[in-house]
């Protein structure tokens, strides 16, 4: 069995916050891997978009707003995020207390 080239844990101390994280797609490109998670509370869930530096292991995340759809694509050196409509529990808050930055475009310095 051939080893891997390389080893990236996408995991955080910040995703203890959700009951339930799921990887729901990974990508590699331009010296990046971006990992589509979703993670749950209760009623209400989020997108988050984790960024990986293969060379140095740097992870940054993007959250998405509370019970919303969402959907990424690589596009050169730029991470595109785009959302759509609200889903989930209509009573549903963000919990965090902290909002959202809506952040769309990461570039590589």
């Amino acid at each position: 069995m051939e080893k891997p080239v390389v080893t990236v844990l996408y995991v955080m101390p910040e995703d203890k916050e959700y009951e339930v994280v799921i990887v729901e797609d990974v990508r590699v490109q331009s010296g990046y891997a971006v990992v589509k998670i979703n993670g749950d509370n209760s009623t209400q869930d989020r997108d988050l978009y984790r960024v990986v530096n293969l060379s140095s292991k740097k992870k940054y995340t993007i959250p998405v707003k509370w019970n919303t759809n969402s959907q990424f694509a690589i596009e050169g050196k730029e991470l595109v995020v785009t959302t759509n409509n609200q889903i989930g529990h209509p009573l549903g808050i963000d919990i965090s207390g902290k909002g959202c930055k809506n952040t769309v475009f990461l570039k590589q310095p």
